[in-house]
């Protein structure tokens, strides 16, 4: 009669030759399944590269639009403190004294608490401003390239209007 640690020792013995067998058998992934696989991940890398250039263009069109809300804010700011101060009902004539048809090195200094250095922004009038989305910086000069948009600034009023080109 065997006592009871032999039949374990027995059954564990079994249980690993057992485990090992199929381990032995069961090699994993067939080189089929590894190039589906494969190509599933490609297909979804591919297809969301796309999908990345838009959202970044999205979010500069949002952060265009939020800027020119902060510009009108800063031109009305500019307003009442001439109407407080100096008694005139008079709008800024110019946003900056930056030179025309350049980058913006420091545009709107005049209204702004900091000017804007940004490389997406070309000045292209006294009062007109280009904006790049897409960041294409080859046609630098007259921003030809799709998907810009234009500020234009009217002292009179002192208003400012976006118009995509």
């Amino acid at each position: 009669m065997k006592c009871l640690h032999e039949v374990l020792a027995s059954d564990l013995q079994s249980f690993y030759n057992g485990l090992a067998v199929k381990m032995k058998t069961n090699s994993g992934m067939t080189i089929k399944e590894l190039i589906v696989v494969i190509f599933l991940m490609a297909t979804i890398t591919v297809g969301s590269i796309p999908l990345f250039y838009w959202l970044k263009t999205q979010s500069r069109e949002r952060e265009l639009h939020e800027f020119v809300e902060v510009l009108k804010s800063g031109i009305a700011a500019w307003h009442y403190k001439s109407v407080v101060t100096q008694n005139t009902d008079v709008y800024p004539a110019f946003l900056d004294i930056n030179p025309v048809e350049q980058k913006c090195e420091n545009c709107f200094q005049f209204i702004l608490p900091r000017e804007l250095s940004d490389h997406l922004w070309y000045k292209k009038g006294p009062t007109e401003y280009l904006y790049s989305t897409n960041g294409n910086y080859k046609n630098i000069t007259d921003f030809s390239e799709a998907g810009d948009f234009q500020i234009t600034y009217t002292p009179l009023l002192g208003q400012v209007s976006i118009k995509k080109l």
